[in-house]
């Protein structure tokens, strides 16, 4: 092989090693333009095995891997290959493969930039009601909405074997007081105040230098940053977000009362000297998601409170949306590493980011 521009082997009852044999050779084939393996037993493994070569199949327009049991690990290998490139593919099949919520987010965001995409199909997977609607808000926030086909035979949030869901029903009660337990445990935690200076905590911030503040931390960081530039209050806003490093009620409320009101008065700030759009990009910057001439300016290593944190304040109404539509836009295409570190907390920021479109 080495000239074929289209590989059409549907319902063949081909197992992953067949199919990854053939995967391997397609990669010499670099004019392939239609992959059908629809309905084989492809699983993650197969998956796998056809992400690795996408790389030498730029001029592809076709991938059709309905019904093949990519699941949610095939799917994500899928979607990190397809990122970059492929500028030709139109369309993508990947409906009935055990997809869940995390998967499918991926593959949408990992087609943002494919002009040519006319089909997307993600139907009969495991998303759930607000999966479906959050992958249709991310299409249409790319320009591509469409392109999704139906969602209608969605299988719901993945949900385990009978025999499992039996058990699961006769521990409920034990699982949900132990999680109510664990909860009110959580909650519960005192966080030791440490006094300290504003510039103390802002050099080197921690919960407890937060909490050592007092009463009166929100008027002492906003006297901080009176006439400092405006990407300073961005950086207050992380430096008191990324004390959040758990579930603690208290420690998130008191992190999101400081963060709004050095918000709002950034913003105000911004829109009295025009310097929104510098704002909206010091975001970026201090997030990780484009590079800083500034050398020092360096994300946090856990972004898991940031993202929480920011998840509520944009929210409000005081954020503007142009801020946030940048915010969106990068997120669903730039991600750091400490981004995708933190999971569902980023997964929950897009959810609410595509609810204000």
């Amino acid at each position: 092989m080495g000239s074929l521009e289209e590989i059409q082997m549907p319902q063949n009852g081909i197992f992953h090693a067949g199919i990854t044999a053939l995967a391997d050779a397609s990669k010499y084939n670099r004019d392939l333009r239609h992959l059908n393996f629809n309905d084989n037993i492809c699983s993650e493994i197969g998956a796998v095995a056809i992400a690795d070569v996408l790389q030498h199949l730029q001029n592809l327009e076709v991938l059709n891997l309905g019904d093949c049991l990519v699941r949610t690990k095939g799917a994500l290998a899928l979607a990190e290959a397809l990122r970059d490139g492929h500028s030709k593919l139109k369309e993508l099949v990947l409906g009935f493969n055990e997809i869940d919520n995390e998967g499918a987010i991926k593959i949408v965001e990992s087609l943002e930039k494919k002009e040519l995409l006319t089909k997307l199909d993600l139907n009969g997977n495991q998303l759930g009601e607000e999966g479906c609607e959050l992958v249709k808000g991310m299409m249409k926030g790319i320009g591509k909405e469409d392109a999704i086909g139906s969602l209608s035979e969605d299988e719901g949030e993945n949900e385990d074997d009978e025999d499992e869901e039996e058990e699961d029903e006769d521990e409920n009660e034990i699982e949900e007081e132990e999680q109510d337990e664990e909860k009110s445990e959580t909650n519960k935690v005192v966080v030791p105040a440490v006094e300290c200076t504003t510039e103390e905590f802002l050099a080197e911030p921690t919960a407890g230098k937060l909490m050592g503040l007092g009463n009166d931390r929100v008027s002492r960081l906003l006297d901080h940053l009176s006439n400092k530039e405006i990407e300073s209050y961005v950086d207050a806003f992380i430096k008191v977000s990324s004390v959040v490093k758990s579930a603690n009620d208290h420690l998130i409320e008191i992190s999101s009362e400081c963060v709004d009101e050095i918000l709002v008065k950034g913003f105000r700030v911004a829109a009295e000297n025009g310097t929104t759009s510098i704002l909206s990009n010091s975001f970026l910057v201090h997030l990780g998601l484009i590079k800083s001439e500034d050398k020092k300016i360096k994300p946090p290593n856990d972004l898991s409170g940031c993202l929480l944190v920011l998840e509520r304040a944009v929210q409000q109404r005081y954020f503007p949306r142009e801020t946030r539509d940048v915010i969106r836009m990068f997120l669903s295409s730039r991600l750091s590493k400490s981004i995708e570190q933190t999971g569902m907390i980023k997964h929950q920021l897009m959810q609410t980011l595509y609810k204000f479109q």
